[in-house]
């Protein structure tokens, strides 16, 4: 990935990171993670149903890791399955 900061930046950057508790670091990624899940969520339309928000949100992470057959079965499954299963919250 191209950076706009220096090789120097980067290495000193990395250092501080490293110097992290693994615990620490382990809290960064969850929350990164976590933020981008929320702009996810935020960028559907608000009138989908909580099934087709999880579709939705499937289709933005996975798309490209699965074959269209692929795809189509776990979109069914999801479909079929989603409202069994309410751990996924709205935003």
């Amino acid at each position: 990935m191209k950076s706009d900061a220096s090789p120097e930046m980067q290495t000193r950057y990395r250092q501080m990171l490293m110097a992290l508790a693994p615990e620490e670091r382990f809290k960064m990624g969850l929350s990164a993670c976590e933020a981008a899940r929320k702009l996810v969520m935020a960028s559907l339309p608000p009138d989908l149903d909580e099934t087709e928000r999880r579709v939705q949100l499937f289709l933005r992470y996975y798309k490209n890791d699965f074959t269209p057959s692929q795809r189509e079965k776990i979109i069914a499954s999801l479909r079929r399955y989603g409202n069994l299963d309410s751990s996924l919250p709205s935003e």
